[in-house]
């Protein structure tokens, strides 16, 4: 912390007013350092919105750094109250910008995942190897048993992953019989809790390999080695898919809850397609898996084609952020 700054801020007496103590902090330092951008991967937080209003010289940026939904975050953008206003917003889709741009005044610029874009993509296949996209899970129950929907509802952590014990023992006897080596990309990396879940699910004669996460880079190598990557709601599916990796989705975690998040929300998409499914059936997830199964490379091409852009953009090198950026600092030219 600026101690300069910090005396600053607190001289001011919007510092003691209720949520506004580290916009007026952060105005308190841009004064003294006069930057041109203040950009945050923080984008589901609100105080971020309202810091235009503090220091309207400089260009606020927002960054989508994970996957959003309507029964965990968001719901502030629904107080109609609040006036809310970045310079530009870099969303993974054109349908969360859309969302966005309903309730926060400023450019969107659909960029896709800045992280995944800044990776590059691994060509080598291994054809007989899927890997499960994990979303972090443990084998226990969390601590209080449930979990508090944006509506209000509790739904029991044991709900929430059902969906995840039901599509892996799936996966397991999918894979078995059609030969291919099934491996989980683990999200933590103190794997003890979340190998146990998978291991407990594994039924005698079936077989796994867990990969804990050691990088956000292994992860997207890994996804770009397999042959095919499934999961269900995990921004790393989005991202591998963004990288044209045969991927799978099976978005059907919202059978308990009230307020629905199906595939490709907040775009309005079919309950089924050609790589995706809102069932649990095992008729369906086998449907889902075959097709993309025994599609030729260039099958999938065309498969995911008509998608893409409402679901993860791929810029790879991240070059219309960076042109925005540089455009910025660029006293010579407007930003786009």
């Amino acid at each position: 912390m600026h101690v300069p700054s910090l005396l600053r801020a607190i001289s001011t007496r919007t510092f003691w007013v209720s949520g506004k103590t580290v916009n007026t902090y952060i105005a308190a330092y841009a004064i003294r350092i006069r930057p041109k951008i203040i950009l945050t991967f923080i984008d589901n937080r609100p105080e971020f919105y309202e810091l235009s209003s503090y220091i309207p010289d400089v260009y606020t940026i927002l960054i989508q750094n994970g996957l959003r939904d309507n029964f965990f975050d968001l719901d502030y953008l629904n107080d109609a109250g609040k006036v809310r206003k970045v310079d530009f917003m870099l969303m993974f889709n054109a349908r969360i910008a859309d969302y966005y741009a309903n309730s926060i005044s400023g450019k969107s610029v659909v960029v896709g995942s800045i992280r995944n874009n800044s990776v590059k993509k691994t060509l080598m296949k291994s054809r007989n190897t899927v890997v499960y996209i994990s979303i972090g899970i443990e084998s226990r129950p969390k601590s209080n048993n449930y979990i508090e929907t944006n509506c209000g509802e509790k739904v029991l952590y044991d709900d929430l992953i059902r969906s995840d014990e039901v599509l892996f023992k799936y996966a397991l006897s999918w894979c078995a019989q059609h030969k291919y080596q099934l491996i989980v990309c683990g999200k933590n990396q103190e794997p003890s809790g979340e190998f146990d879940f998978f291991r407990r699910l594994c039924e005698p004669g079936l077989e796994f390999e867990f990969v804990p996460w050691s990088s956000a880079l292994g992860s997207y190598e890994l996804v770009d080695h397999a042959f095919m990557a499934i999961g269900t709601d995990s921004t790393l599916c989005y991202e591998s898919l963004a990288r044209g990796n045969r991927t799978v989705f099976f978005h059907c975690r919202s059978e308990k809850f009230k307020v629905q998040q199906p595939f490709g929300w907040p775009g309005v998409l079919p309950e089924s397609g050609p790589f995706w499914t809102n069932s649990r059936s095992e008729a369906e997830f086998d449907r889902v898996m075959n097709s993309v199964a025994s599609a030729t490379d260039e099958e999938f091409a065309k498969m995911r084609e008509p998608y893409i852009d409402d679901l993860m953009v791929w810029d790879p090198d991240n070059r219309k952020a960076k042109a925005l950026i540089n455009s910025i600092l660029d006293t010579n030219r407007l930003a786009i």
